[in-house]
This record gives structure tokens, C-alpha cells and sequence, in this order.
């Protein structure tokens, strides 16, 4: 008799990953900007993980009192990762469908 064997995935973000991240920010536009932008992660610590942005200088000179481009989160605020930025888009769509 045969027996089939479920393989769980033990994805866990790496260096080089693309990353949904969920800002915990009290500034409204700074939150909205960061939930919708896809970013690359650029180093991980135990519990936490630094985020890297390719902003427009538009968008940058916004927000000049803050660092955009290089910025730490937590790991519990990853909303979705990835290998390629296809494959998080996918996620997000699914994950917006419900699909």
C-alpha cells in the first residue's frame, strides 16, 4: 500500500527576497506609500529585517525628514515575500481575490 506524504513549505524570507511590508507608521501617507511598494530585502536579523525602496526623487524630496530608501521593520510585519517580483504580485492579487 501506498501512502502519499504532504511536504509542507518552510518558506522563510532571505536576502534578495521581494517584500510586501505593513508600516506601522503614524504618518498616513508614509504608511499608505510603504503598504503599496514592493521592496527588496537587504539584510535579516533575528527579528527583524531592513527593506530596501527604489524611490523617485519626487517622492523622496515628500518625504525628506524620513529614510526611505533603507528602512527596519519587524519580521511579524511581512504581509507577502517572493523570489521574483512576479510571483509576489501573483500573491497579492490572490491574496486581494481571495482566490
Amino acid at each position: 500500500m501506498k501512502y502519499l506524504k504532504k511536504y509542507e513549505s518552510l518558506e522563510t524570507p532571505e536576502v534578495g527576497d521581494y517584500v510586501l511590508m505593513k508600516s506601522e507608521t503614524s504618518n498616513e501617507k508614509l504608511a499608505d506609500l510603504i503598504n503599496t511598494t514592493i521592496g527588496k530585502i537587504d539584510s535579516l536579523a533575528y527579528r527583524s529585517l531592513y527593506v530596501r525602496y527604489n524611490f523617485s526623487k519626487e517622492i523622496l524630496n515628500k518625504f525628506r525628514f524620513h529614510d526611505l530608501r533603507h528602512r527596519e521593520f519587524d519580521k511579524n510585519q511581512i504581509v507577502a515575500f517572493a523570489k521574483t517580483i512576479k510571483e509576489l504580485e501573483l500573491k497579492i492579487q490572490v491574496k486581494n481575490y481571495n482566490l
